[in-house]
């Protein structure tokens, strides 16, 4: 991921992200066209994509908050979670992005939800509503994340509030901030500070 940050302007950095973009907009529209089949979608089962997306941002909360930010020094720590930190790293060199757009780990996770949301709603069409939302939030936690160490995304208002929420997780306080999608879970569990 270094070398993304070393790519001269943004269509050079924007070929290195569209790989894993393409590879996952794929799995949506795989998931849209199990919804096309199974009956029309309707307003009801897209409006699932909106629950989806919200358990993304809460997994993202939960993992970037207990997971990456757990000691690691001084106590028993599973090997998949050491090995799956590189967080450490990227807090000491924000330049470095090496845990950014990773197939291997993401696709695990994003699997995951998809048998998760399976087993909890017994059902293919509200799974696949589910699992979209949760993709979409995915692809949009990496675009906000890189956006917010190097200037490939653009300005708008609404980026350049979450870029700041970021920039206070690494700059002001690591031990807040940490929804990078947004502050809803921070709020919520009274870490926006």
């Amino acid at each position: 991921m270094t070398k993304f940050l070393r790519a001269k302007g943004v269509l050079e950095s924007l070929s290195m992200l569209l790989p894993v973009t393409l590879f996952y907009l794929v799995w949506i529209l795989m998931n849209m066209v199990v919804l096309a089949q199974t009956s029309p979608p309707s307003l009801y089962t897209l409006l699932w994509i909106l629950p989806g997306y919200l358990s993304w941002t809460l997994f993202e909360y939960l993992g970037h908050r207990y997971i990456e930010h757990r000691p690691m020094v001084g106590k028993k720590v599973p090997a998949w979670v050491v090995a799956w930190s590189a967080h450490a790293e990227h807090h000491n060199h924000t330049e470095v992005l090496d845990d950014v757009f990773d197939l291997y780990q993401s696709g695990i996770i994003v699997l995951g939800a998809a048998a998760l949301f399976m087993f909890l709603s017994g059902n293919m069409v509200t799974t696949c509503a589910l699992h979209t939302g949760f993709i979409l939030g995915y692809l949009g936690y990496e675009w906000i994340h890189i956006g917010g160490h190097c200037p490939v995304l653009g300005k708008t208002k609404l980026f350049d509030f979450l870029s700041r929420n970021h920039q206070r997780h690494h700059h002001i306080n690591e031990t807040g901030f940490y929804g990078t999608s947004g502050p809803l879970w921070d709020i919520v569990f009274r870490t926006y500070r």
